[in-house]
């Protein structure tokens, strides 16, 4: 994934925090359900059944809308020289990044659901339990 200097944050390479993730695991019973969130749990990392894993992603929009109601973004953005300019990059980035995660985890054969605010966290917690066979 492209980075470019418009960006006034730090990046951690998903495949960095995954590794700490996965070997943090691995000391689970392999009969114990996770849920994870993040951008660390790349599909092409994770090697599980179908059943077990789902891609969800926001919508460029959902997600802007949803982070410009973020009271910390602000502070994120802090030392930023164009804080318009560096979130509209960081969105930008992050739509970017859920395109391609979400590209993945169909070549792969994962559930996907995108979140578009258009069904209720309820609708998609159902999806959810489907796609786990709960």
């Amino acid at each position: 994934m492209p980075l470019t200097r418009l960006f006034c944050f730090a990046f951690v390479s998903p495949r960095r925090l995954f590794s700490s993730s996965f070997y943090s695991s691995q000391k689970l019973d392999k009969n114990t359900p996770i849920i994870a969130e993040g951008a660390a749990f790349l599909p092409s990392l994770i090697r599980t059944a179908k059943t077990h894993y789902i891609c969800i992603v926001p919508t460029k929009e959902f997600q802007i809308k949803h982070y410009s109601d973020r009271t910390w973004v602000n502070d994120y953005l802090s030392s930023c020289s164009d804080r318009e300019k560096a979130f509209k990059n960081w969105m930008e980035r992050d739509a970017l990044f859920a395109v391609s995660t979400l590209n993945q985890a169909k070549e792969i054969g994962y559930a996907t659901l995108i979140v578009d605010g258009s069904k209720s966290i309820e609708e998609n917690f159902q999806f959810i339990i489907e796609t786990f066979e709960l």
